[in-house]
């Protein structure tokens, strides 16, 4: 009787130590797919801004055209905001700008609110126009991936056409400590 009692304790240990990595690993695969979510949330406005005419082709980049009223996007690591701010664009210098008690924006009551950005959270968009094609662009975003036991960051690409959609899956590559999850996406639809 003793005996079993030692296989049944060596057995009980061995389900809970497996109940435990399961949560573990599912709380990391949660992390990187949040953080994914992020990044593709951008892209995916990047292609809705040039669809609807919100923004001109020229005005999707990093820093302000001449002419235009909208300041681009930033080009470092900023806290990814829950709303888009004044100019309804996310990923913007904006994006943590408050109206006020008065709720319209552009006056003496507007501030800076951190309690906008989700907790932990930044994002970088780099935006190239290729030197060789004025109608092509290169957007690519940088997030830290949102998972506790490992650290790294997430970079997502998008190759952005003036005239047409350019989204199209090509590869992912796994995770690991040192070097990024990558989703290439290039080529028309």
């Amino acid at each position: 009787m003793l005996v079993a009692m030692v296989i049944m304790a060596v057995g009980l240990l061995g389900v809970a130590s497996a109940i435990s990595y399961a949560l573990m690993a599912s709380n990391r695969g949660r992390g990187i797919t949040n953080s994914k979510m992020l990044v593709v949330s951008i892209l995916e406005q990047m292609e809705t801004l040039r669809d609807t005419g919100q923004l001109h082709f020229n005005e999707i980049c990093n820093c302000q055209i001449v002419g235009s009223s909208f300041t681009g996007f930033p080009s470092t690591f900023a806290p990814v905001s829950t709303v888009p701010g004044p100019d309804g664009v996310f990923g913007t210098a904006d994006d943590l700008i408050d109206a006020g008690p008065n709720g319209t924006y552009g006056d003496s009551d507007d501030f800076t609110n951190n309690a906008l950005a989700r907790p932990g959270v930044s994002r970088q968009i780099l935006i190239t126009t290729l030197p060789d094609n004025d109608y092509l662009k290169k957007i690519k975003v940088t997030l830290p991936l949102l998972s506790e036991r490992r650290r790294g960051y997430g970079t997502e690409l998008l190759w952005l056409s003036e005239r047409q959609r350019t989204r199209q899956l090509r590869s992912l590559r796994n995770y690991r400590h040192s070097s990024p999850l990558q989703l290439e996406v290039k080529g028309a639809r």
